[in-house]
């Protein structure tokens, strides 16, 4: 026999079954899907934990279902690292979003709380400058009557001298 010819298998020597295709493993699948939509809106507070937590779950019960044979086995992994990836940074912009909210509703109140006061120190201010525009102009008069009164005295000082 050479080398290109396939043996003969006739003679009643027993042939391995063709390979049982197996199932995919749906659940490892939408793990999977859930924990990369998760890791794509892990930006928007709460939507990517919503997403991410779903693909964890997913991801466990895909990779539970793997042990007992049915398959994919890395795509339930590969789910459960995304979903967990997607989780951590989902959840520290989710929170970093509330902890903005809660200050900027803390600003507000204070804005709030002093805007009296600056209403208060604008009026104060209105009354200081018109008590200023009152001295400037009876300072004014003074100045226009001094001057006045100036040629007067100038007069008088120089009829002294003589």
């Amino acid at each position: 026999m050479s080398f290109n010819e396939t043996p003969d298998y006739s003679a009643g020597t027993p042939q391995a079954a063709p390979p049982v295709a197996q199932g995919t493993n749906i659940l490892a699948v939408l793990g999977l899907i859930a924990a990369v939509v998760g890791l794509l809106t892990c930006w928007v507070p709460f939507v990517g934990v919503l997403f991410s937590v779903g693909g964890l779950v997913l991801a466990i019960l895909g990779k539970k279902k793997a042990t007992q044979g049915a398959g994919g086995a890395g795509i339930a992994l590969g789910g459960l690292i995304v979903s967990i990836i997607a989780l951590l940074v989902s959840l520290a912009i989710t929170a970093c979003s509330v902890a903005c909210g809660i200050a900027a509703k803390q600003a507000s109140v204070e804005i709030e709380k002093n805007s009296a006061e600056w209403e208060k120190f604008g009026k104060e201010m209105e009354k200081a400058s018109k008590d200023f525009e009152k001295a400037a102009k009876e300072m004014e008069k003074a100045a226009q009557e001094a001057q006045k009164a100036l040629p007067a005295a100038i007069d008088e000082g120089g009829a002294e001298e003589e």
